[in-house]
């Protein structure tokens, strides 16, 4: 399924160019066992409630998903990015936005933002190496109080702190939190370069 701009709305008069308002929506239902490959150059996606894969492109709008159990990789170039239930691998990155993901149950995620915070709550140890980055906020990852992971977090413009014990590697200065979470596991990093990290319990 695609969508382009008919000839018919293309026109100008002289050196005046006219470009009438052209807005389109799409609600497509598909089977629950679905994968999907999605791309815009213009609005947000919204994916819910498949078992599939999914690939999501856009550059301008947010995304969302919903309960996938497939791996999700989605990208955006100027919004948010929001997560909920989501089971499998999480790819996903954005220019200019937030990123929240709720309740992950996936193996890993890897989340990057240029311009905002990132939260991730994790409804269960981490399988594989995981990191959530961002340029321009704050980044908050909350475990379960059984989650062993081998933690890494830095940033250049707060302070880095956990709520579980954490075996401490290596000097540290408020700024970095090295060390391993119930003897240690899949690394989590942790970076930021403007805002705190925090490592809540669950």
């Amino acid at each position: 399924i695609s969508a382009k701009e008919p000839s018919s709305l293309r026109g100008g008069l002289g050196w005046v160019w006219t470009r009438p308002g052209l807005d389109a929506n799409y609600e497509i239902t598909v089977p629950r066992k679905f994968d999907l490959r999605l791309k815009t150059a213009g609005g947000g996606i919204t994916v819910a409630a498949v078992q599939g894969g999914v690939n999501v492109h856009t550059a301008g709008g947010s995304l969302h998903f919903d309960d996938v159990e497939g791996n999700v990789d989605g990208q955006t170039q100027g919004g948010s990015i929001h997560a909920a239930g989501c089971k499998g691998q999480l790819l996903i990155k954005t220019s200019g936005g937030g990123i929240t993901i709720e309740a992950f149950a996936g193996p890993y995620v890897q989340a990057n933002t240029m311009g905002g915070s990132v939260s991730a709550d994790f409804a269960a140890s981490p399988k594989a190496d995981c990191v959530l980055s961002t340029l321009g906020g704050s980044v908050t990852a909350r475990l379960p109080a059984t989650a062993a992971v081998t933690l890494d977090a830095h940033t250049m413009g707060g302070g880095a702190k956990s709520d579980l014990p954490v075996q401490v590697e290596g000097a540290t200065d408020g700024s970095k939190l090295r060390g391993k979470i119930n003897g240690g596991g899949p690394s989590l990093k942790l970076e930021t370069m403007g805002g705190s990290i925090r490592v809540l319990k669950r």
